[in-house]
């Protein structure tokens, strides 16, 4: 139960800052961080279900979080390059 709180914490304040801060790169971080909290309660849900999980499937959401976290920050440092800033323009 302990961690199913710390997921749900991850979550939240990967909001909170989603909401609060007017940075590219700060929003990009929570976002990975609020698919992270995701995807560590839904592998805490399939481990406590009696479905017979095996570990690669973990795996392969890991694979895909960190494949999208890279993939961002390709964006964001050619974005960086063209507009010299990675400030939300008003």
């Amino acid at each position: 139960m302990l961690y199913l709180f710390l997921g749900l914490f991850l979550f939240c304040f990967g909001w909170v800052v989603l909401l609060l801060k007017k940075n590219y790169l700060i929003i990009f971080i929570n976002l990975a961080v609020m698919l992270n909290a995701c995807l560590f309660v839904f592998y805490l849900f399939l481990k406590k279900s009696n479905y017979a999980f095996p570990n690669y499937n973990f795996i392969l959401l890991v694979t895909f979080s960190m494949a999208q976290f890279v993939i961002g920050l390709t964006l964001l440092s050619k974005y960086f390059k063209v507009e010299k800033t990675i400030d939300l323009k008003e």
